[in-house]
């Protein structure tokens, strides 16, 4: 292999890290959606994963505040509505958010938030929730 090929590789690696490590610990993402701030509310269309027993967050691009999450179930339907309160900081994971309702199939995932700060800007930012099995 030559230098080039080398560092290709490297970088290659390094980019796919997260995501290896996310995988290794059971989390998988569910989706992502860049945040509309003027509703202060966005939904995520899950596709069939399988069971999801928690669920966490990740920002990209800003600091976001979650106040509520609604995850509506696949197969019997159902929903469970769950108060979350919890400021995600951005490119970190957040703490899991486990769910009364496990093993279940989701369907969709609403969730509502705000800004942390005010004086933030209309910078975009994007959230990605991963789920548990």
């Amino acid at each position: 292999m030559d230098r080039r090929g080398f560092i290709i590789g490297g970088v290659a690696l390094w980019a796919a890290t997260p995501q290896l490590a996310d995988a290794q610990a059971g989390w998988m993402l569910l989706g992502s959606r860049t945040v509309n701030w003027a509703s202060g509310r966005d939904s995520i269309s899950v596709r069939a994963i399988g069971p999801v027993s928690a669920l966490s967050f990740r920002t990209r691009g800003g600091e976001i505040f979650i106040t509520s999450v609604e995850v509506s179930f696949s197969r019997g339907g159902g929903r469970e509505r769950i108060p979350v309160n919890l400021q995600v900081q951005p490119n970190r994971r957040s703490s899991p958010v486990w769910l009364r309702s496990r093993n279940r199939d989701l369907r969709r995932i609403d969730f509502r938030y705000r800004r942390v700060n005010s004086r933030g800007g209309g910078g975009r930012t994007t959230i990605e929730i991963f789920g548990r099995r």
